[in-house]
């Protein structure tokens, strides 16, 4: 469902443990010596600029070793996913990003930001842009479309050419949700989407 999961397993496939990770986000490079006891990765997310992390292998616990210099508080911010109904039925995930104890009272001004197509997946990722939106009391939210890579071939190719409508359908139903959710309204959404086409709202 679009976020990174690491799981450990023994050589011979056996599962060990699964690691938690710092927040819904993205985990990547890992990288260590042979035989090491420890690895390290690097993770981000739309509260959180890429942070470098060693693991324990024993443990299982990750403990924050790196992190850009950024004049933004992301204790201060939270994210979550949910999922809602597209037009025909499908089920779509949405990562809704803002500060934490906002008040759901319909009016916050949100950015709505989606893809959906050439097979790319749209992992959680630290943007300056949407941190000085939160910063600005607005939510970030961001569907992941069909035309993307998130669930393989058949979710690339339900967003293709003669199924295309399916990405502007999923992008109107994103908008929809928020709405019926209370984070905003008609009025106060600020849809940004760049689709593959070149066609945007």
């Amino acid at each position: 469902d679009v976020l990174s999961q690491v799981k450990a397993f023994e050589l011979d496939g056996t599962p060990l443990r699964d690691i938690g990770l710092p927040g819904i986000g993205s985990a990547d490079g890992f990288s260590g010596r042979q035989n090491a006891t420890e690895t390290f990765f690097s993770f981000t997310s739309y509260v959180a600029p890429a942070s470098i992390f060693r693991l324990d292998l024993e443990t299982g616990k990750s403990t924050l070793i790196r992190q850009p210099e950024v004049e933004f508080d992301r204790s201060l911010y939270e994210s979550r996913q949910a999922f809602y109904t597209s037009k025909d039925g499908t089920r779509v995930p949405i990562i809704v990003s803002h500060r934490k104890g906002l008040e759901l009272n319909g009016e916050q001004p949100t950015l709505l930001y989606g893809y959906g197509g050439f097979d790319i997946s749209l992992s959680p990722y630290f943007s300056v842009a949407y941190a000085t939106w939160m910063e600005m009391g607005g939510v970030v939210a961001v569907p992941n479309l069909r035309g993307g890579g998130e669930y393989g071939e058949e979710w690339h190719q339900a967003g293709k050419k003669l199924n295309k409508q399916n990405v502007f359908d999923d992008f109107i139903a994103a908008a929809e949700y928020l709405i019926r959710e209370n984070y905003t309204s008609s009025a106060g959404s600020t849809l940004s989407r760049a689709f593959p086409s070149g066609a945007c709202m």
